[in-house]
């Protein structure tokens, strides 16, 4: 059923936003409603905010008879079907029941779980992978007023687990402009250890010649189903004749079918959990070197992605971005076996204060185990960072303080990713003495 609509400003908006209202009344006892929105001609308008509200029966209501109107089983809009609960111009979801979402990540709000790295830069640029806040997603674009020639990826942080399905999929909507071949510019991968990536087939590409968003369709990750890390990057490129734009948005993996499935947990291996009911969750049992106190992060009572600053029993931790590129974070990790971290990117530090009137004389971090694979060279303001090496699962301090900070190195060289990558300083727990 078609509904008829009003603009708050009168005529149809040009150059300008909006707000479209229509009002109606669906028949007593309906327990689904799907809408969908489409245009009857090309057009470069874009819709945004879509809210659905129950408010009195205006004037101006339209009686939603089912019994008439737009058959919506089997009317094609664009050239796809029309199943009801399918939204037109994004990929056909998977029936309920068949498919599991194993992720989703809309980058409405940012890169979510993703970070950038910045292979090649363009003189003047700060960096390729930015979060459009108008539009609601991540968009890539190396061009500049001298040379464009960019390298840059924006790389999921916690690998998906894959090993209980059989097969597997992603979708994902993007559109472009000003590419020379977008095909070849453009790309999005797939890694089970973030160091050999394999390009993954995108089924359906934006037209480049306009701003439309096209659904990718189906993006088969069925090779890698079964696979218990599994990593998904959006690779850019563009060089002195072309600097494209690239935007993203709506990523959703699916799984289906069985696979492997996970390997148990031993609780009793994960040094931060203890089953010990009279235990102190927020406390770790590991054995301490001294009379301190054992924060683990999970106690902190964070969500995903909240700033991972905090005051506990009187020790001050807060955390800087500096000159790095991504700013610290709490990870809760809720997609992924990995462990919750709180995580400081190359260049960033974290200074520590003492409570008032005590002094610091030992800091002993545990590494989670991203931090382990991106350990990199940790500088203290004061005080002595015990010699680091490969293969280290803490990073500890030692000295008399009343404050300290450890500022975080700029590449991976501990890490079993390796200084090819950058440096993250990614802790699960933190002795304080």
């Amino acid at each position: 059923v078609s509904l008829d609509y009003s603009f708050a400003k009168g005529a149809m908006p040009e150059g300008r936003w909006d707000l479209a209202t229509a009002y109606f009344t669906v028949p007593s006892g309906t327990q689904y409603l799907n809408i969908y929105f489409t245009a009857s001609v090309a057009s470069a308008y874009r819709l945004d905010d879509v809210t659905l509200a129950s408010v009195a029966a205006s004037a101006t209501s339209q009686a939603v008879n089912f019994g008439q109107g737009v058959d919506l089983g089997t009317t094609a809009i664009d050239g796809q079907g029309g199943d009801p609960s399918v939204d037109p111009g994004t990929s056909t979801d998977p029936t309920p029941g068949e498919a599991t979402v194993i992720f989703e990540e809309s980058f409405s709000e940012g890169p979510g779980v993703f970070y950038v790295e910045d292979v090649t830069l363009p003189e003047g640029l700060e960096t390729v992978w930015t979060h459009d806040a108008s539009y609601h997603n991540m968009k890539a674009t190396g061009y500049t007023d001298k040379a464009n020639d960019a390298e840059s990826w924006l790389i999921m942080e916690e690998p998906l687990d894959l090993s209980s399905f059989g097969s597997a999929w992603l979708t994902f909507e993007h559109t472009g402009k000003f590419f020379a071949n977008p095909q070849e510019e453009v790309a999005v991968c797939a890694s089970t250890n973030m160091q050999e990536w394999s390009d993954l087939t995108i089924p359906n590409w934006f037209a480049n010649t306009d701003w439309k968003f096209v659904a990718t369709g189906d993006v088969d990750l069925s090779d890698l189903a079964g696979q218990g890390e599994v990593y998904i990057a959006f690779v850019y490129t563009s060089t002195a004749n072309a600097g494209g734009t690239w935007e993203i948005k709506n990523l959703k993996v699916y799984g289906s079918g069985s696979g492997s499935g996970p390997t148990p947990v031993d609780p009793s291996t994960d040094p931060g959990t203890s089953t010990d009911p009279s235990v102190d969750p927020g406390t770790s049992t590991d054995p301490t070197p001294g009379d301190g106190l054992t924060i683990d992060v999970t106690a902190l009572g964070k969500a995903d992605n909240d700033s991972p600053d905090f005051e506990y029993q009187g020790y001050t931790f807060t955390f800087a971005k500096n000159n790095g590129g991504t700013a610290p974070v709490y990870k809760a990790n809720p997609n992924s076996t990995v462990e919750p971290d709180i995580r400081i990117y190359a260049l960033g530090s974290v200074p520590v204060k003492a409570p008032t009137g005590a002094t610091l004389s030992s800091l002993v971090f545990n590494i989670s185990t991203q931090g382990q694979k991106r350990l990199c060279p940790i500088t203290a303001s004061t005080g002595t960072i015990t010699a680091q090496k490969s293969g280290d699962t803490t990073v500890t301090w030692t000295g008399s303080a009343t404050e300290v900070t450890l500022t975080v190195g700029e590449k991976a060289t501990y890490g079993s990713d390796g200084d090819s990558k950058a440096g993250q300083f990614c802790f699960k727990s933190v002795y304080v003495e």
